[in-house]
């Protein structure tokens, strides 16, 4: 015991003690609800962060979906336009694909009529 407390009476003395048995039980509880929050707050954290990263994702495969549709169809008019009898720089221009592309698409275009 406390030299300090030695001087206290019994009724003080048990004050005492149950006014420290109450700090430490709000000190606890007070630990715990913070672990709780810190815990609750993680797992939000995980499922917003989870939400945001699948609508990045999606977007960005709608991105390269768009890109590889915009890529095919324009294979596809160099296609036509070769299969029309116009020449390498007018399917390029109108496909919008490099003169190389379309020279390239015209060698497999004639390799598979053959």
């Amino acid at each position: 015991m406390k030299p300090s407390m030695a001087k206290f009476t019994p009724v003080e003395r048990t004050a005492h003690e149950d006014s420290l048995k109450y700090c430490r039980d709000l000190k606890n509880s007070l630990d715990t609800s913070f672990e709780e929050g810190k815990t609750e707050g993680v797992e939000i954290g995980l499922e917003i962060g989870l939400e945001k990263g699948q609508q990045i994702g999606l977007e960005k495969g709608q991105q390269i979906g768009l890109e590889i549709g915009k890529r095919e169809k324009a294979i596809e008019i160099a296609q036509k336009c070769l299969s029309k009898g116009m020449d390498i720089a007018e399917a390029a221009d109108l496909s919008g694909l490099g003169v190389e592309e379309i020279a390239a698409i015209s060698q497999i275009l004639k390799t598979n009529s053959s």
